[in-house]
């Protein structure tokens, strides 16, 4: 047993003649702890040096001096330091054996606030992931301008005389063709609201047979050009078939135009980008139009960067010109004529729609919206 032997080998050290008391104290002190509680005669006969099996057995006359002065040492031990209390080993049964035991509060050095959401995670009660498409609709509807816009054709530009200033106004002059609207984008069915309106015609001919079939499910005519505007809601989408006229905007107004500019070809980085390009003298020869550098060597991995401002195909790209100003507006010939210029060439094709940096128009929802004449007398038989 683990006290027996330890009760050896102190005994061994009062036969080897060791009888300094502090020493037999701290022995004493470290035999109590791991006895305690036990018989006084069950120490003393363990500790007098001879071989007992159990401690009720009498000693002889030769060790009755070492018992009483380690009784002796033992009380005064146990008036300096208390009993320790008994040990909880097993006192709560293992977690596999009671189930039902509540488990322990363990300290880890873990952190107490919880983590940041998955972004793969899509929950009722889980915030909007700022990468999803309901978070990007969200950010860009404040944005949206309340109503539809409308398909105008640039047909060149002129100038208009301001009597108050005593200045001539460049103007350009847009006109709208039989601009109807030919269906809707929901919001539940394709994540955003639009109208998709048409301008012009086509002959049936010349129109695919998906798009015959997209018209004739509207109850349209057929359009040579289509196009979409974003709505806020859904009290930004007229009815279907209904006609947009130049009515829709109102003289002082601000608009947005958008279209595809002029193809320039393939042009220098002069013409491109504005280069300045290399001296007309000090010994150029030949390169006064040339780009110059495309790069570093070393520094900059030895190769050209991407988005390096070079010659290239210029033009033929998609242009917004924002906040421009409505001058006139005549309904009958379905002209708009707005402040400044506007991209793209001679009898293109222009998106107008409110400002969206301005404040919105003052106007009602309906104005510039009417229903085909055969549309109001079916209506009307009905």
């Amino acid at each position: 047993m683990q006290r027996l032997r330890y009760t050896a080998s102190s005994s061994s050290v009062l036969r080897s003649g060791e009888t300094n008391q502090a020493l037999i104290l701290h022995r004493m002190a470290t035999i109590s702890a791991l006895v305690n509680p036990v018989p006084w005669n069950w120490v003393s006969h363990t500790m007098c040096g001879h071989d007992h099996s159990i401690g009720l057995f009498l000693c002889n006359s030769a060790c009755t001096s070492t018992h009483a002065r380690i009784a002796r040492l033992i009380r005064i031990e146990r008036l300096i330091m208390p009993p320790k209390p008994p040990s909880r080993l097993f006192s709560i049964p293992p977690r596999f054996l009671c189930p039902t035991v509540p488990q322990q509060c363990i300290r880890t050095i873990k952190t107490i606030y919880p983590g940041k959401p998955s972004r793969f995670n899509y929950g009722h009660n889980l915030p909007i992931l700022g990468s999803s498409k309901t978070a990007a609709f969200l950010r860009k509807e404040p944005m949206l301008p309340l109503r539809t816009g409308a398909l105008a054709v640039k047909q060149g530009m002129t100038g208009i005389y301001d009597p108050e200033t005593a200045k001539r106004i460049p103007c350009t002059v847009l006109q709208l063709d039989r601009c109807q609207v030919i269906s809707h984008k929901r919001r539940d069915k394709h994540g955003y609201w639009a109208v998709q309106v048409g301008s012009g015609t086509k002959e049936a001919r010349n129109v695919t047979r998906p798009e015959r079939g997209h018209f004739a499910a509207h109850d349209v005519p057929l359009k040579r050009h289509l196009a979409e505007f974003r709505v806020k809601n859904e009290d930004g989408l007229p009815d279907i078939g209904s006609i947009i006229t130049a009515s829709l905007f109102q003289e002082g107004q601000f608009v947005d135009t958008r279209a595809v500019t002029r193809g320039m070809g393939f042009a220098g980085g002069m013409k491109r980008w504005g280069f300045s390009g290399q001296p007309a003298s000090h010994g150029t020869s030949l390169t006064h139009r040339a780009m110059g550098s495309a790069g570093a060597s070393q520094g900059s991995g030895s190769r050209v960067l991407p988005g390096k401002k070079m010659a290239g195909r210029m033009g033929g790209e998609m242009n917004t010109v924002q906040n421009l100003k409505v001058m006139k507006v005549d309904a009958e010939n379905g002209i708009v004529v707005v402040h400044g210029a506007v991209p793209g060439p001679k009898y293109g094709i222009v998106k107008i729609q409110d400002a969206v940096k301005k404040p919105w128009p003052d106007a009602d929802p309906t104005i510039g919206l009417s229903m085909p004449r055969t549309a109001s007398l079916a209506v009307a038989e009905g």
